[in-house]
């Protein structure tokens, strides 16, 4: 899936995936960012994507916190979550994903809490929350998209 989310992004920006910076999870070895996208070969936006059958936290915890801990060392302003949803009750998932975001740890300030961002779309919700790192804002946002 998120190959092809990149071969689109490639059309318009210049686009790295699976490009090893940061560190793993286990810290042993440099993560692997899913999608990075750069200007002048600056990263400035990181993607991390994850296929989920229903909500598990301990998942999605794990990679919010890669995207925004493991594998930025440099505080990039922009982070999306990509969820794709396999579920039989979207809306349901969806809820859960935004009442555990309500009250997750993130491992910098929040400056504005998570709200859902209205779509026109009926199978995509998105969500957003403003995190603080060192003085400059970083705006992540969640993207949950029902996969059939």
């Amino acid at each position: 899936i998120n190959d092809g989310i990149r071969n689109q992004l490639d059309m318009v920006y210049n686009i790295k995936d699976q490009t090893r910076q940061g560190k793993s999870e286990s810290g042993k070895d440099a993560g692997e960012v899913d999608i990075e996208i750069c200007e002048n070969s600056i990263p400035v936006v990181i993607m991390e994507g994850l296929k989920m059958d229903s909500f598990k936290k301990e998942y999605l915890d794990v990679h919010i916190n890669k995207a925004l801990v493991n594998y930025d060392p440099n505080g990039c302003p922009l982070v999306y979550i990509l969820i794709y949803a396999t579920v039989k009750r979207f809306e349901d998932f969806w809820e859960k994903i935004v009442n555990h975001m309500k009250d997750y740890c993130f491992p910098y300030t929040v400056e504005e809490k998570i709200r859902e961002i209205s779509s026109v779309y009926t199978d995509s919700r998105h969500a957003k929350v403003v995190l603080n790192r060192n003085g400059k804002r970083v705006s992540v946002h969640l993207y949950a998209i029902q996969m059939k």
